[in-house]
């Protein structure tokens, strides 16, 4: 199983990889053309509401039990990654094996952007909100940052929290050596 895009790090392990059967999802999200898209692929149209997910994989949950099952995750974005797992635990999937294909380095090196235009909602993923509702501006209120190459998403996401202690985490080790420099650089643009 696989979110299709079309770099070369999601096509070849898919493509590699032996298995009676090969899931292509295609997060509406993403806009992919149609055309675009592998004939087989599956097309979730609220990839970002848990039910369609999760009715996708309920539809499956039969050829799920008895597989082995092998999730790259690469063309995952992290909210759809977090539905996907929520997902196969609801249909009593306890193991599967996790592929990722770590990038030698992005064309535009820390000036690479991973979102385009402008963010319009800073919210929880969807099916992970909990039942806590801590009042905004309180001392118990904490904000963990997961940072990456998205200064604007970073910024965006501290902003909506202007008043909660915040907790800024990177990958360390990095995907490559000198990513952790341009991540860090990418911090420092969020504080700007």
């Amino acid at each position: 199983m696989s979110a299709y895009d079309k770099t070369v790090r999601v096509q070849e392990p898919f493509e590699a990889v032996q298995a009676s059967n090969k899931i292509w999802i295609v997060h509406e999200e993403y806009e992919i053309s149609e055309g675009e898209r592998p004939e087989e692929a599956v097309t979730l149209q609220a990839s970002f509401d848990p039910p369609a997910m999760l009715d996708f994989i309920r539809n499956m949950e039969s050829q799920l039990h008895d597989a082995r099952i092998c999730v790259d995750i690469t063309g995952f974005i992290r909210p759809h990654l977090l539905i996907l797992l929520w997902a196969l635990r609801d249909v009593g999937v306890r193991s599967f094996d996790i592929l990722y294909s770590d990038p030698m380095r992005y064309v535009a090196d820390e000036h690479t952007e991973f979102t385009t235009g402008p963010i319009v909602d800073v919210m929880q993923v969807p099916g992970y909100e909990g039942l806590h509702r801590v009042p905004s501006g309180t001392e118990d209120d904490i904000l963990v940052v997961g940072t990456g190459y998205d200064s604007q998403q970073i910024a965006s996401a501290c902003d909506a929290k202007k008043t909660s202690k915040k907790y800024v985490v990177t990958g360390l080790p990095s995907l490559q050596p000198h990513m952790y420099k341009e991540n860090v650089l990418r911090i420092d643009q969020a504080r700007e």
